[in-house]
C-alpha cells in the first residue's frame, strides 16, 4: 500500500472514532445570536485557510498530512504554534468535530493574536471557542483569554477532550478588538492546549447594559441579564430588559468622595496651620511670660534689697531713738527719784515746820529751833510770835507766804517729773 493511501486509512479510522462521540459536548446554542448579523467577526477561527500548507507538510512520512508547525493565516503568533489534523494520532488523536485542523499552542506563553475591526462600540459580542488539553502529557495545561489586553478568561484548566468555552466581550471606543490566546502552563513542561472553532458574533440587543444568556446548550429560551459593569436591573426572559446605569451615580460618589477628601485636605491643612499658630504663639506668650516673671522677680529683689536696706535703716534708727529714750527715762528717773527724796525730804521738813507753827500760833512754844536733815545739810528755822521766822538766822516769810511759796515749789517739781516721765 502507497505512503498516501496509508495515510488516508488512518485518518479515515481517526475520523469514525470522533463521530462515535456525542456531537452535544461541541455545539454551540446560537439562541443569544443576533438574528439581523449573523456574522462571525473572527478570520480563519476554525484554522482551515492552511489546510493545503499542511496536506503538504511531511510529505513521503507516515505523519504525512497531519500537522505542521507554523503561523496560521490571519493570525500573529509567539512561540511554537502547529496546525493539526483532527484526529491524529502523535497529538493525541483528539477531533474538535468542526472542520478538519485546530490550532496547537505548545509550551508557556506559546500564543496567536489577532484584531477585528469594524465591530459597534456600544454592543456586546460573544466570543466561543473549543479548547482542549494534549492527552497522556500531564495536567498541568492552562490556557488564557485576553482582550485589548484585559483578561476574560484567567488560565482555564481544559480537558483532556474538546470542550466550548465562551465569555462575552465589547469593542473599544474605536470599535475594535485585540484577541489573544495564550498558553499559560507551568514552564519547562511539554504541555500544550488547543483550540477550534473560534467565534466573534454580536449578541441579541436586550436593552442598554443588560447581556444575552443561556442556561446550557440545550436551552429553548435565553434570557436578557443586567449583567454588565455599572447596570443594575431585573432580569427577562426572550425580551429586553431594562436596566439602569448606575455610572453616574458612582461618578458622583467619586466626586463626592473627592469633594470631601479635599475638605478633609483642607481642614488638615487648616488644622496643621492653626496648631503651628498656636504653637508658636503659645511660646511667644510662654516666652513674653517668663520674661515678665523675670522682670516681676527682679523688681520684687531689688525692691526688697531697697526695702530692707530701709528697714535696716529705720530699725537701726528706731533702737537708736529707743536706747536714747531709754536712757533719757532713765535720766528722768533719777532725776525723779532725785525730785522724790527731796520732796519726801521737803515734806517733811515741812509738816514738821507746819506743825511746829501750828503749835506757835497756839502758844505752845514761841520760840523753837526745829531741825531736819536734807540734801544740803542741816536746816535752822526759826519762828517768833506768829510773824517772820528765820532759817539758818535769815529773816523768811510768814507762814500764808511760806506756805504759797512751797505750794508753788511742789507744783514746778511735779511738773519737771511729769515732763521727764
Amino acid at each position: 500500500m502507497a505512503p498516501h493511501t496509508s495515510n488516508v486509512v488512518v485518518m479515515l479510522s481517526f475520523l469514525l472514532l470522533s463521530l462515535s462521540l456525542s456531537p452535544a459536548v461541541y455545539a454551540r446554542n446560537n439562541l443569544c445570536d443576533d438574528t439581523t448579523d449573523t456574522n462571525n467577526y473572527i478570520k480563519n477561527g476554525g484554522f482551515e485557510d492552511d489546510a493545503d500548507l499542511v496536506q503538504a507538510a511531511l510529505a513521503g512520512t507516515e505523519r504525512e498530512g497531519m500537522y505542521l508547525y507554523m503561523e496560521p493565516s490571519d493570525w500573529t503568533r509567539t512561540g511554537w504554534n502547529i496546525i493539526a489534523l483532527n484526529g491524529n494520532a502523535p497529538w493525541g488523536g483528539l477531533s474538535s468535530q468542526v472542520g478538519s485542523y485546530f490550532c496547537v499552542l505548545q509550551r508557556s506563553f506559546a500564543s496567536i493574536e489577532q484584531t477585528v475591526t469594524g465591530l459597534k462600540k456600544d454592543r456586546e459580542y460573544e466570543l466561543s471557542f473549543l479548547a482542549a488539553a494534549r492527552p497522556r502529557y500531564g495536567y498541568a495545561e492552562k490556557l488564557s483569554v485576553y482582550v485589548n489586553n484585559k483578561e476574560v478568561l484567567a488560565e482555564n484548566e481544559p480537558f483532556e477532550g474538546f470542550r466550548r468555552e465562551k465569555v462575552v466581550v465589547q469593542a473599544d471606543s474605536n470599535g475594535e478588538m485585540k484577541i489573544k490566546f495564550q498558553n499559560l502552563s507551568p514552564p519547562g513542561l511539554d504541555s500544550s492546549v488547543f483550540i477550534d472553532d473560534i467565534q466573534l458574533r454580536i449578541q441579541r440587543d436586550c436593552g442598554e447594559g443588560a447581556i444575552c444568556m443561556v442556561e446550557n446548550e440545550q436551552s429553548t429560551d435565553y434570557m436578557c441579564s443586567c449583567a454588565l459593569e455599572e447596570y443594575t436591573g431585573t432580569a427577562t426572559t426572550n425580551t429586553k430588559a431594562s436596566c439602569t446605569h448606575v455610572v453616574n451615580t458612582l461618578e458622583d460618589v467619586k466626586k463626592s468622595v473627592g469633594v470631601v477628601d479635599k475638605k478633609v485636605d483642607s481642614v488638615t491643612d487648616l488644622l496643621e496651620k492653626g496648631i503651628a499658630v498656636v504653637d508658636a504663639r503659645q511660646n511667644e506668650t510662654s516666652q513674653a511670660l517668663l520674661d515678665k516673671i523675670t522682670s516681676l522677680e527682679n523688681k520684687l529683689q531689688k525692691l526688697m534689697d531697697n526695702d530692707l536696706d530701709d528697714l535696716d535703716k529705720r530699725i537701726k534708727n528706731n533702737l537708736n531713738q529707743i536706747n536714747k529714750n531709754v536712757g533719757d527715762i532713765k535720766k528722768a528717773q533719777d532725776t525723779a527719784d532725785d525730785n522724790t527724796k527731796t520732796l519726801t525730804n521737803l515734806k517733811q521738813a515741812l509738816k514738821k515746820a507746819l506743825v511746829d507753827i501750828k503749835d506757835v500760833s497756839s502758844g505752845r512754844n514761841p520760840n523753837f529751833e526745829p531741825e531736819f536733815v536734807g540734801a544740803d545739810g542741816t536746816v535752822k528755822i526759826t519762828v517768833a510770835n506768829k510773824a517772820h521766822v528765820q532759817v539758818n538766822e535769815e529773816n523768811i516769810l510768814v507762814e500764808p507766804e511760806i506756805q504759797d511759796m512751797v505750794k508753788t515749789s511742789i507744783e514746778g517739781i511735779l511738773r519737771d517729773i511729769s515732763d521727764a516721765m
